[in-house]
């Protein structure tokens, strides 16, 4: 799925990419593995850092201006998670004595990018 919005500050937009899928083996009627991949890609462009404030006040005419709006100020992740886990029932005499369940996660891929820019307008 891809996502591309602007938001409610002047020169802010992001894009969002996320692609998820699994597999399911059912290995006996007691055993049970899922495998799953879980990749995420986001983007925004001239970033919104927050609002300034002026004398430590907060100037409501400021809102929903990007005071950041300078070349090479982005944000980007880049990020891949592998998750496994392992579903174990034990039954005795035909009842669900035990249910345990294994699992395990791990990015195997992390990328971030991340720029300011050459320099704030407000120091």
């Amino acid at each position: 799925m891809r996502n591309q919005f602007d938001t409610d500050v002047k020169s802010n937009e992001h894009a969002h990419s996320h692609v998820v899928g699994s597999l399911r083996a059912d290995l006996s009627p007691t055993l049970a593995m899922t495998f799953t991949v879980d990749a995420m890609k986001n983007s925004i462009d001239d970033v919104y850092w927050g609002t300034p404030l002026i004398a430590g006040r907060l100037d409501e005419s400021l809102l929903g201006i990007n005071h950041n709006n300078l070349p090479a100020n982005v944000h980007d992740d880049d990020v891949t998670w592998l998750s496994w886990k392992t579903d174990w029932k034990v039954f005795l005499q035909g009842r669900n004595l035990l249910t345990r369940t294994f699992a395990c996660t791990r990015p195997i891929s992390r990328t971030s990018r991340r720029s300011r820019g050459a320099a704030s307008r407000w120091g």
